[in-house]
């Protein structure tokens, strides 16, 4: 399993090399399955499940908090640098209380949308 584990972290560096974890998408880790594991769909799905581990460690070790320049990647709706800074701070506040990236851009996605709707950011 060790060999195999080599292999993999091989593969997983010629795919993508020092790229942010962030940057992974689905469609590019489909790819390298169909094209790398083609013939061998049981390898393909340990191969899947290595990456994964790979990713969780990586996201759980580099755990940087988001800055207002990220709200752009996240949210077309941050359109002032307010808004992009209440992203930021709702984003990285959920993060530290739940640990969930996911949950976190999408509860700071949300409390933007509804800023946009009710007709922009007030400062408390």
């Amino acid at each position: 399993m060790r060999q195999q584990y080599g292999r993999y972290m091989t593969i997983i560096y010629e795919a993508w090399g020092n790229a942010p974890v962030e940057s992974l998408e689905a469609t590019t880790i489909q790819r390298v399955l169909d094209t790398g594991f083609k013939g061998t769909p049981a390898a393909g799905r340990v191969f899947h499940s290595k990456l994964g581990r790979v990713i969780t460690w990586a996201r759980e070790f580099d755990q940087t908090p988001w800055s207002a320049n990220d709200a752009e990647r996240h949210t077309h709706k941050a359109t002032t640098w307010e808004l992009k800074e209440l992203w930021a701070k709702i984003a990285n506040d959920c993060l530290e209380r739940t640990g969930d990236e996911g949950r976190a851009i999408r509860e700071a996605n949300a409390v933007i949308a509804r800023q946009v709707k009710d007709g922009g950011y007030r400062p408390e």
